[in-house]
C-alpha cells in the first residue's frame, strides 16, 4: 500500500538511509503513479538527489514533478528547493529565476524574506 511505502521513507530518511530512501521515492513513483501523494515523494526525490549525490538535472526533474499540482504547500517547498538546489549547485546566476519564480507566487512565503536576501546585490 502507498501508505506503508511513505512510511518506509520517511524512517529511511529518519535513519540517514539515503541511497535506500532514494530507491524509496524510485519504486513508489512506479508503484504508486496515480497516488496524491506522488508529488510529495518527487519533492522528497528531488531534494536527497541534489542534496545528498549532487545530481542537478535529475533534481530539477523531480522539483518539476513536484510543481506539476496545485498543492500550495508543495509548491511552495518545491519552488524554494529548486532555487536552493540550483544555488548550491550551478551558482547564485543560475538560481536567480528559480527564486524571482518563488516570490511570485509566494511574495509571503515562509522563505521569501532568504529569497530577498539572495536577490538583493
Amino acid at each position: 500500500a502507498p501508505e506503508v511505502s511513505i512510511a518506509i521513507l520517511r524512517a529511511l530518511l529518519d535513519e540517514k538511509q539515503y541511497a535506500e530512501a532514494l530507491r524509496q521515492t524510485e519504486s513508489f513513483g512506479k508503484r504508486f503513479a496515480d497516488d496524491s501523494r506522488r508529488p510529495e515523494v518527487a519533492l522528497i526525490r528531488g531534494k536527497l538527489v541534489c542534496l545528498r549525490f549532487g545530481r542537478l538535472t535529475e533534481a530539477l526533474r523531480a522539483f518539476d514533478e513536484a510543481l506539476a499540482v496545485p498543492l500550495a504547500a508543495v509548491r511552495e517547498d518545491a519552488l524554494f528547493s529548486r532555487g536552493t538546489c540550483l544555488h548550491v549547485l550551478a551558482g547564485s546566476a543560475a538560481s536567480q529565476e528559480a527564486w524571482r519564480a518563488y516570490l511570485k507566487e509566494f511574495p509571503d512565503g515562509p522563505h521569501a524574506q532568504e529569497v530577498q536576501s539572495h536577490l538583493a546585490p
